[in-house]
């Protein structure tokens, strides 16, 4: 596994094929976490590669800002199914 942070610009940014490919997911702080063979997709889209343990940072410290601004009461944070739950940290595939 690989990780990498870039900037999804948008439609495009990654494919079926690119899925197909190889592991591929998003995570908060812009952190991508992708198959070892998907070298190419990083160079394509201008991410930068990182180690599991900055991408985990970056992970961490985008989920404690949520969690902030979830705290504040002043951003609710809409969850997929309609709960509207504390954003809570997790630990990047490896």
């Amino acid at each position: 596994m690989k990780y990498c942070t870039a900037t999804s610009s948008g439609v495009g940014f990654f494919t079926h094929a690119d899925r197909e490919a190889a592991h591929l997911s998003g995570h908060q702080g812009n952190v991508w976490c992708v198959g070892d063979d998907n070298s190419d997709w990083i160079a394509r889209v201008g991410g930068t590669e990182i180690t599991l343990k900055e991408a985990q940072a970056l992970l961490d410290a985008a989920i404690e800002e949520e969690q902030a601004e979830w705290d504040s009461g002043e951003v609710p944070i809409p969850k997929p199914n309609g709960e509207n739950a504390r954003p809570g940290k997790y630990s990047l595939p490896t």
